[in-house]
Formats: C-alpha cells, structure tokens, sequence
C-alpha cells in the first residue's frame, strides 16, 4: 500500500468519536507522529469538553497546540456532521483520512431492549456513519483536488465496524444489526468510486479490547423475563463477560499505532518477530481485522458460511423461475378485492418543493390570506433538521400555457396583466375574472399563481415517474379557483392542474380534502369524471362557498364519485377520526385509486382567525399519517389557513409525518428566525378549546357517516381505463408552441397566433337546453347556487316569476336578471354582482348564461370575407394589418368591437353539449 503523498506533519485527521476507546488514542498516535487532528467528542449536558480530551490538550507543547482541533458534534445530526466538516476545513485546508468512529452498544436481549433506543443507536452507528461517509468522500473528490488544498485529489475512509458485524454474538443483537448494516453500506460505497478520484475505503472489525467503551459507550437492560431463569442461554454468559472483562487482552494503544501506520501506508511489523506481517499492498484492503479474536473468529464463520453453501449446493443451483407479482389479489373480509396487501415500508422517498420568493408576495395590508406563512414554514422545516432527509426541489414555475390545462385562454391572459392599477379596466368594473373583496388584484399576482401550480404539477410529475413516495408543495391547495374565475383567496387552480398531470399516469386519482370550506372549485372541475373521487370534510351552512352538501354527488358518468362530508362547528379530533378514517377506508377499497392527493387547509384548526373547527395538530395531522400507511402514491398540498404561526405549526408536523420521523422531533421549538412568533409557548403543537362540539350534541355525525357511507356502497367496482402509451412530452411541447418566445422563429409566431384564433372561437360555452343534462363549467356559480338551494329544499324545476318580472329558478337570479349572487370568504355573506356593465351581457361579464342566452362570435368581417365558392376565407392574418388587431381586446370583448348589434354573427344552435373542449397540457 503506496504511503500518502505528504510528510506526516502536512497529513490532516478527522475522528469522530475521539474522546474515549480506539478514537482517543489514535488522536494521541497522530499528535506523535507530528500530523494534525480534529477529534470530535458527544455533546453533554454542560457543553464542556471531554477530561480525557482536555487532559491531551493541556499536556501539549506551545507547538503542538495548534495541531489539535476539538469539535462538539452528536453524528446523529447532519447539520453537525458538516459544520465539522466545514470547521476543519477552515482551520486546516484540507483533510487526508477521515476515521469514522463513533458509535455506542447496546447490552440486552432483543426483546427487552425499547425500540426508542434501538432506533437512537442506529441513528449514530448507522446514519451517523453514512452521514460522515458522504460528507468525507464530498471533501475528497471536490475541496482536496483544489489549488488552495494543495491540488492531490483524493483521501482515506476508515469505517469501525465490529467482529460483531460479521459474527453476530447473543445479547448485543441489534449492535450486530447496526454493524451489519455499516458493512454492506461501506461496501457499496467502495464499490461507486471512480478510480480517478483516488478514494480508499478500509471497514475496520475489531475484537474485544481492554478499553472503556464497555462501560462509557454502553447502555445495559435488565433480562428479560423469559431468559432469567436459564442462566446457560448465550446472552447471560455474554452478560457475565461484560461484567468480568478478564478474558479481554487486546491493547487499544497497540491497536491505534498500527491503524495509524495502515492508513499512512507505512509496513506494520510484528511485535514478535519485528517483520512485516504482509498486509502492504498496492491498494488498502476493503477490510483489516484487528486482534487474533477477530480474525479467527471471523474466519471460522466464513468457512462455516461455505460448508453450509455446500450442502445445499444442489437445491440452490437448480432450474426454478419465481414470477414476481407487483400487486396481489385476495379476498377482502366482506367479499370486496383489495388491489393489493397491505405492505409498511420503513423509508419513503420524499419530495419537497419550496420556491424562495413565494413569501415575499403580499394580497394587501389587512387581508387575512399570508403567502409569507410558507416562508415561516420553511424556515420552520429547516430548523428542525428535516429538509436533509428530503430532496428539496426549487419547482419550475407554470407557464401560462400550462395553466390552460384547465383555465381559459381569456382568463389566464388576464392574470398576466393585471395589476393593482389595471384591475379596475380588466375586469369591467369588478364584474369579470375578479369579483368582491376576496380576491385583489396585487403586484406579482400572475408570478404568485406560477410558483403555486408549478409546485402542484412538479409534485405530480415527480409522483408519476416514480422518483418520489410522497411529494409536498405547500404553496399549493388553492381548491376554489374557478375555471375563468378567481374565488375565495384563489386564482389558479393548481390541484386540478396537478391531478390532470397525474391522469396521464394513473389510471385513478383520489382527492381529499380536509379545510374547513368545501373543496368546491376542484369537485365542479371533475363532477361529471370518474377517474377523479372528490372527498370533501368541511363546514357546512352559512358558510363560504355554501356547496357541499351530500346530495352534490357528481353528474353522468362522475355520478357517485363526488363525496361530501358536511360538519357543523366545533368537530373535535375523536368526532373527526370517527368519520375520516371509515369513510376513507370505504373509498380505498371501492375506487383503489392509483394515487392520492391531500389537501392540508390549516384554517380547519382550532383557533383559526376563517375557521370554526376545534382540531388540534395532531388531529389534523392523523390524517397524513393514516394515508402514509397505505403505501399509496401522495401528494400533500397546503390550503386556509389564517393564523400563520399555527400554520407553520401544522405543515412542519406534517412534513414530519411524511418523513416518518414525528415521533422523533422535540415538541420544544428550536431557534429560527421567527421564533418569537410562536410565543408564549414556544412548542410545537396546536391545542384545542372549549367551544361545544354541534356535530355530537343531536347525532348529525353518525347520520353523515351512514350516508356517505351508504354512497359509496352503490359503487360496483373501480372504474376500469383502456390502457395506452403515456407521451413522455404534450402535444405543445412536441409542436414547439411551449418554447420560449425569445426562441421563435416566424414559423412559429404564425402558428401561435392561428391557434389562439381557432380556439377563441370554440372557447365560449352557453347554457343546455336540458336543466338535467347542461354542463357543469367549474366557474358557472349558478350551478353552485342551484346546488346549495337544493339542499335545503326540494328542487323545482319549472322557472318561477319574481316581482320584477324576471325569471327565476330555485330562487336565483338567471340571465334575464339585473343582478348575480356571490358569496365573500371573509364575509361569509352573499353580495349582488351587476349583470350588465357597460353594455356587456352575461356571457360577458363570466357569469351564469340562460337558457335562451345567445353564444357570440367574433365579428370575422375584420379577419375573414367570404370566398367564390361560398366558403369562409381567413385574410392575410399576418399581414402588417392584422397585427394591429389588439387581439387580447377582442377575446375580452367576446367579439363586441363597438358596432350595432344586427352586424353581430350570433349561433342559434349552440349547444351546451358541445362547449367543452379538452386542451393538452
């Protein structure tokens, strides 16, 4: 083995573990051999440094002092590992070996030892270990190859294993376990380097030595019960030898000078014989034993291994073929098939999406919605340590064609440009796009809108590959934008954008929705669809959006997939599980949907300034950790929520349950920069109050629970799709309409502008002819309105006359009226909207159409003139003149250009039927 590249006096250390046992002396061994040294020791509870550590200080001379760099690090953490890192850097320029050494046992039978601390030694004998490993061979390839390190690329990784990695022993069970697993870890590792980056990893497996890590390092469980009485049983006699230590003869300052001399790449000699003992080779080994006791004991297991391969040599070598099923049919207990057994995984791969600006946008002083609550969120996560065992994802923010996926042409191009001095004009007076108080026009509005659904539809692209177990976006959520419609403190509808990225995918989709106001933006998006299942739990009554109740159950084929769970105020956590858990659980066995997307609103909290529900965090956050179980592909989305710092409460936790690791996290919070926000407290957790809880005082809870139960009782069986190929790219994409406009050529101007005409004209939609079979645009509030009527009373389908003249149905307002309702978020009051504004109809102002309403067109005779054969000729649109169309003017007018009414093109036969139109994303 070549010796590194240095004198000794220039070769930098870096041992963890360096307090006590194999760490302590081998900081001693390179102090002496004039190297330097940065040793890490535990934190304890008084923060001082270590005696053996300070004895070694203080006993160097002036010029050895600057050798010995001590570090607090506890390697369970990430955060500390790198600082370490960072801090010997900074001190040294460099580091050549890294020894991994910290780690801690545990004395005790497997069934008496508490899973808690199993749990917290793997997380130093494990992750710790990984966590150094990473953070060495980052340091090796990318900061020693740099001029300022003295430009040699490369290093040494020495992982402390054990003989008990190799050769379980009774009684330490899960230590063998955490070495085991070090082992096939370093392996790999060793295995993924390039050779051109000079990395060398050695796993160290020691035997018994004579030091204190015996007594320090372990942590000693009485016997269980069921082994007490046998005092022969394996584990007792190991107890009995960690008690004597008699038998133990390795010496630990032997052992440091030789791990030192291998790493340096010097000959070992003998300390019998003084000749080299033949472990020099031209590459460090991938294992070195240490001590007589590991080495036999090791290779009495090997050849152990081998005699047992060869007696059943003959039954493993032989021609069988396994089929592996992805999923399992079995028989459920009533009869129903499962999609597959219930599997629990350990680890789930989770992806975070967070952009940096979304904090920085602002609704105006004194509106209840905070984008910056996401921020305070953020900074939360981070401060718990969490975002390192996630991968953190800045999303690529939505283009406006992306939004067109679900909203209209004329709508996004409106978000485009609007801004506070340019709303009054855009929307006509505060009758189109935007209506009331709820939803301002401010700066950086169509900005806010891109980073919220490029959040949702990167999650749900991140889902659909496979990349990801559980994908969080919690700038998304925002279930009532309307199709050409803001509503209720939302513009774009980034869960119905994400959804239909994911139906590319998955053959069902399963949306849950647990704010306390009803979902209704999303339900309305898909109530005529069955590959999407709606399950909405929200306040129900005077109470925005008003929808919601259990007779809105979808429409044609969607009919049956649209649940509502309608709550009076103050559910409780036991209240809300009664009813999640069964209802949910039913929907999972009928629709076996092949992905599920939650929605997270935190204003369904108690204390919510919005909200009238009595949840505690960990109430709401049960229902993350109920669809985790599931072993389902998920999708967490943010939401309401109108007391930021119990916001920031919530979707932290949450972000722990996704990661599994809730039980794992201090409830006291640690320092970020907006602590004193969550003052008085200071903790993690949102309590509940003492407000009554309506839903259990005359049974409503039990009755919504049957209902919604009995629904789903009605579905046969999941709807089935015809499979086909998934395009790895749209229509758009694959046409070139998606690049950047900087990039196009006049080919592809030309294109854009012919395609914004032809779909202008199929854009606009008109009212069916059959009230039971119109069409449900998830902007059309009048079917909102129709349905919240419904409720209360018995429907009428016959139009009745109010005292105006003008014709109503179920007590709302149609076209032929002067005025439209709308319901205010904050207000939780209906207001009147004018139904003409400057000359405009209905239609015009994006209101609900009647029945006889007319659909109108552009007036072509700017654009087109009519051929000699009859036929409709398109002039040069792309001459200088027809540039000078203000074309957005034209969409935003429906056609009107200020001419009399008699030259308007009007279709008497336009259907209702025939006004969706499905848009490629």
């Amino acid at each position: 083995m070549p010796p590194l590249p240095r004198t000794p006096s220039q070769i930098v250390w870096l041992i963890t573990g360096g307090s006590s046992g194999f760490g302590l002396e081998l900081t001693k061994q390179v102090l002496k051999g004039g190297g330097k040294v940065a040793a890490t020791y535990r934190p304890s509870a008084g923060s001082s440094i270590p005696p053996t550590l300070s004895s070694l200080q203080s006993s160097l001379s002036t010029s050895q002092t600057s050798n010995l760099l001590l570090l607090e690090c506890d390697v369970s953490s990430s955060s500390q590992i790198s600082a370490a890192f960072t801090a010997t850097l900074s001190s040294f320029g460099r580091i050549d070996v890294v020894f991994n050494g910290a780690a801690w046992a545990i004395l005790g039978e497997i069934e008496g030892t508490p899973e808690d601390e199993a749990r917290r030694m793997f997380d130093v004998n494990f992750w710790g270990m990984c966590n150094v490993s990473r953070e060495a061979v980052k340091v090796f390839r990318e900061v020693n190859g740099t001029e300022a390190a003295g430009g040699r690329i490369g290093g040494r990784l020495l992982n402390v294993s054990s003989r008990s990695g190799v050769v379980p022993s009774a009684g330490i069970g899960y230590y063998c376990a955490s070495k085991h697993a070090l082992e096939g870890f370093t392996e790999a590792l060793a295995k993924e380097m390039d050779p051109a980056w000079n990395i060398q990893i050695t796993i160290l497996e020691p035997g018994p030595f004579r030091t204190r890590a015996h007594a320090d390092n372990t942590a000693t469980f009485p016997v269980h019960p069921a082994y007490a009485s046998n005092t022969s049983l394996a584990s007792r006699q190991l107890r009995h030898w960690f008690a004597d230590k008699s038998g133990v003869t390795g010496d630990p300052v032997l052992a440091a000078e030789r791990i030192y001399r291998f790493a340096m790449g010097y000959p070992i000699h003998n300390s019998d014989s003084h000749k080299d003992d033949g472990v020099e080779a031209d590459t460090m080994p991938l294992r070195l034993q240490l001590g007589d006791g590991s080495w036999s004991g090791i290779k009495a297991t090997l050849e152990k291994r081998v005699e047992e391969m060869k007696a059943v040599e003959a039954m493993a070598r032989s021609r069988v073929e396994f089929r592996v099923l992805r999923s399992l049919e079995c028989q459920g207990p009533n009869g129903s098939k499962w999609s597959s057994l219930p599997i629990t995984m350990s680890k789930r791969k989770v992806a975070y999406y967070y952009d940096p600006d979304v904090g920085s946008y602002t609704y105006g002083l004194g509106h209840p919605m905070k984008p910056h609550r996401i921020r305070v969120t953020h900074d939360l996560v981070a401060a718990y340590d969490m975002l390192p065992k996630m991968h953190v994802l800045r999303p690529k923010r939505a283009s406006p064609e992306m939004l067109t996926a679900f909203h209209t042409d004329e709508y996004v191009h409106f978000l485009t440009r609007v801004s506070p001095e340019t709303a009054e004009e855009l929307t006509y007076h505060g009758t189109r796009f935007l209506v009331g108080d709820d939803n301002p026009a401010f700066e950086g509005l169509f900005e806010f809108c891109s980073i919220s659904a490029g959040g949702s539809i990167c999650a749900a692209q991140r889902i659909a590959s496979g990349a990801a177990d559980i994908a969080i976006n919690w700038a998304g959520g925002l279930h009532h934008a309307k199709k050409r419609e803001a509503s209720g403190f939302c513009y774009i509808n980034d869960i119905v954008l994400g959804i239909l990225e994911l139906l590319r995918s998955y053959p069902r989709v399963l949306y849950i929705d647990i704010d306390c106001h009803h979902g209704d933006g999303v339900e309305e998006a898909f109530y005529t669809n069955d590959r999407v299942m709606t399950c909405s739990f929200h306040k129900f009554g005077e109470y925005f959006p008003g929808t919601g109740t259990q007779e809105d159950k979808g429409r044609g084929k969607g009919r049956g997939y649209a649940i509502n769970v309608p709550l009076k105020d103050g559910v409780t956590d036991e209240s809300f599980r009664s009813v999640f858990e069964p209802v949910i659980a039913k929907i999972l066995d009928v629709f076996q949907p092949s992905a599920v997307v939650l929605q997270c609103g935190a204003d369904s909290l108690s204390g919510d300034k919005l909200g009238c529900f009595n949840l505690t965090m960990k109430g709401h956050a049960h229902c993350v950790q109920f669809l985790r179980q599931q072993n389902i592909p998920l999708i967490l989305l943010g939401g309401g929520g109108y007391t930021v710092k119990n916001v920031a409460r919530l979707w932290t936790y949450e972000t722990a349950c996704a990661l599994g690791i809730e039980n794992d996290i201090e409830p006291s919070l640690p320092w970020n920069e907006y602590f004193e926000w969550f003052a008085p407290r200071y903790r993690l957790e949102v309590v509940g109050n003492n407000m009554d809880d309506l839903n259990m005082k005359d049974g409503s809870l039990d009755r919504v629970r049957v209902t919604a139960l009995e629904q789903l009782q009605e579905i046969a069986h999941a709807p089935s799709v015809q499979m086909h190929d998934v395009p790895k790219e749209s229509v758009g994409h694959h046409l070139g309409f998606m690049k950047d406009e900087e990039g196009w050529d006049e080919l592809d101007e030309r294109l854009a502008q012919h395609a914004r005409y032809v779909y202008t004209l199929q854009e606009s939609s008109s009212a069916s002819e059959d009230e039971d079979e119109d069409s449900w645009e998830s902007d059309d509030s009048s079917n909102s309105q129709v349905r919240r009527t419904r409720s209360r009373s018995k429907p009428s389908t016959s139009a009745n006359t109010n005292a105006n003249g003008n014709a109503t149905t179920n007590g709302s307002s149609i076209a032929n009226g002067t005025s439209r309702k709308r319901m205010s978020l904050i207000t939780n009051r209906y207001f009147d909207v004018p139904a003409h504004e400057n000359g405009f109809s209905h239609y015009d102002c994006g209101a609900p159409l009647g029945k006889n309403t007319k659909r109108r067109f552009f007036n072509w005779d700017e654009v087109m003139m009519m051929n000699g054969n009859g036929g409709v000729t398109m002039r040069d649109a792309f001459s200088p003149l027809a540039k000078t169309l203000n074309l957005s003017g034209l969409m935003e007018r429906g056609g009107a250009n200020g001419r009399d009414k008699e030259n308007e093109t009007v279709d008497d036969d336009w259907d209702d039927n025939n006004s969706s139109m499905a848009v490629d994303s």
